[in-house]
């Protein structure tokens, strides 16, 4: 049901003109929103959109991202995988971004553009950043990526570096292998 003028998401487009904090009360808003059963309307999507891809603050165009990571649709899908493309995002956008990827694929039917959403999370394994790798180990298993069963088994053998917040790369990798043999994840707790 689109909420079109509905002040719930009047009052936080409007936020996302405002200084970075608004903006980010703002996305947090629209999220909340979204998540409670409204549908962002058509403005709405366009100005996180946006914000993700062009805000000048990177925590912004993250959370952004996130925000994107629950609409499970294929418009949010290709903007997550636009983000995943852009090798001018910084890495903690990137690696929202594929996350959120994964998310929405896995709730959506196998389509022919998914096919462009495997390369660029395969292509994400290799990131510098631990971040990006960690969550594209996700999106992999999340997508049903088998083919990088390679890549991964390499990652669970030797990359080691932590994701802030979260668990070791190669346990991720093995969390992945771990769920394409047995059909479930492993429960992990985060690192503080």
């Amino acid at each position: 049901m689109k909420h079109k003028g509905d002040s719930r998401f009047g009052t936080a487009l409007q936020g996302l003109k405002g200084d970075a904090r608004a903006r980010l009360h703002a996305l947090k808003t629209i999220h909340e929103r979204s998540t409670e059963g409204g549908d962002a309307e058509r403005s709405v999507r366009r100005a996180v959109f946006r914000a993700m891809h062009e805000d000048s603050s990177q925590q912004i165009r993250a959370e952004a991202a996130y925000v994107a990571s629950f609409w499970f649709d294929e418009e949010a899908a290709r903007e997550l995988l636009r983000c995943c493309r852009d090798s001018s995002q910084p890495p903690a956008v990137r690696a929202q971004a594929v996350e959120g990827l994964g998310n929405v694929l896995e709730t959506l039917p196998r389509r022919s553009w998914q096919r462009g959403s495997a390369i660029a999370v395969r292509a994400l394994l290799d990131h510098p950043d631990a971040r990006v790798r960690f969550w594209a180990c996700y999106a992999a298993g999340a997508m049903r990526l088998r083919g990088a069963l390679r890549r991964l088994k390499t990652l669970a053998d030797s990359d080691h570096r932590l994701c802030p917040g979260m668990w070791k790369v190669s346990e991720e990798a093995q969390d992945v292998i771990t769920f394409f043999t047995s059909g479930v994840w492993p429960e992990r707790r985060r690192t503080r």
